[in-house]
């Protein structure tokens, strides 16, 4: 029986088994890390990839490895300083290839990836005093269960694109089977629906691709640097300003929502955005669709302007389904030994993320981090920041045992 069964090889996953074998002495044998993919953050560089993204939005220091200058020495190790760019006097950013280069660096020297097992979580239960996390292909038994699961591949599709048929030239941006070379050769025009950092990224892509490319929005790009003001990475910031906040609570949850700046575009995007335009590369519309129908492996879009739009291929940039619906959330928010929140998100210990048992039952042993955390990690939860911050507080848990 292992110590740690780590669900999920993304940023969050990776992160935290990291941080365990370094600070902890616990050995490879201690954790294993369960995850569907190939190989460790294969989801996340497959969807940086699809939308076309060059550079992390998040600073240099946010990486998976245990020291804030860590990528910044490999970039200098291996000539590609220039890798680390600065806009708009912010911090700078690390390009794509150089993030994950780094990350495979530090997967390899501090394997990892044998740790990895590659199958689906299906359910969590208890076993004689232990926790079983059951898979696809077989077992795990282990004293702790790290939840660091994403979206779960479920991604929000508008009312109006759910019904058209499956061959119909509609795709999402996170769909497991984006084609991007598929969507570049449309002999037509293709929109983008969406007004976030996504669907700038492939809009831009699209266009620097020679492909005749319009990006939709509801309503004028807003421009923020990062996701939500750089405060609440502060620990102290947290303490203060939401676990105040009843624990489990509605208002812990509205906090969060409304510091971040979900569908914005970081000033250096909405630059090249700009460029774009004034180059014809593509062009920006604001309005909203109504309804769309298939004609002959071509839509025609209806917008609430009374505007149409034919013989055009639509690219969904429209985010993830809500974290709640993942099928591995949905049965375990179902087990009645654990407590549910408000807004039917997990109740958590402030201090060490661990899902607070219900009233009669003794400690879950179940520690949550990602999307499910927000309303312990704040609104940096979602990115790289909160799996960092997340591995810290497990850290700190583990060494009071």
């Amino acid at each position: 029986m292992q110590e740690y069964l780590i669900v999920g090889g993304g940023i969050y996953g990776t992160c935290i088994a990291r941080w365990l074998l370094e600070t902890e002495g616990l050995t490879h044998d201690d954790i294993t890390i369960i995850d569907p993919h190939d190989e460790l953050l294969a989801s996340f560089e497959g969807k940086a990839a699809a939308c076309g993204m060059e550079y992390l939005r998040s600073p240099y220091v946010q990486h998976i490895g245990t020291k804030s200058f860590g990528m910044r020495k490999y970039a200098e190790e291996h000539g590609r300083i220039d890798e680390l760019v600065s806009t708009h006097g912010n911090p700078r950013r690390p390009s794509v290839g150089l993030f994950f280069d780094y990350a495979r660096r530090v997967i390899e020297e501090n394997g990892l990836e044998a740790m990895h097992h590659q199958a689906r979580a299906t359910d969590i239960c208890r076993d004689s005093g232990h926790l079983v996390v059951e898979t696809d292909a077989g077992n795990h038994h282990g004293e702790r269960v790290v939840l660091a699961i994403g979206h779960g591949g479920a991604y929000d599709v508008p009312e109006w694109a759910a019904d058209l048929p499956d061959e119909a030239p509609v795709h999402h941006v996170w769909e497991e089977g984006y084609d991007e070379s598929r969507v570049k050769s449309y002999d037509g025009e293709t929109y983008v629906i969406g007004g976030g950092i996504t669907a700038g990224q492939v809009a831009l892509d699209l266009g620097d691709a020679g492909v005749e490319v319009t990006l939709l929005s509801r309503s004028s790009l807003q421009v923020e640097a990062i996701e939500c003001d750089p405060q609440w990475i502060g620990w102290s910031y947290i303490q203060d300003h939401l676990h105040r906040l009843p624990s489990g609570s509605a208002a812990r949850q509205r906090l969060v929502n409304d510091e971040r700046f979900d569908g914005t575009v970081p000033p250096y995007l909405m630059d090249d955005l700009r460029e774009a335009e004034e180059e014809g590369l593509l062009t920006r519309e604001i309005g909203e669709v109504r309804t769309a129908r298939d004609t002959e492996g071509r839509i025609v879009l209806s917008l609430e302007n009374g505007s149409v739009r034919t013989n055009v291929q639509v690219v969904l940039a429209t985010g993830f389904a809500d974290i709640r619906t993942h099928p591995l959330v949905e049965r375990i928010t179902a087990i009645p030994c654990l407590t549910i929140g408000d807004e039917g998100m997990p109740v958590l210990d402030d201090e060490t993320l661990e899902w607070i048992p219900a009233d009669g039952y003794s400690g879950s042993n179940v520690y949550v981090v990602g999307a499910l955390a927000t309303s312990v990690i704040g609104p940096f939860a979602y990115n790289i920041a909160g799996a960092k911050r997340a591995a810290e507080r497990l850290v700190d848990d583990d060494n009071g045992q």
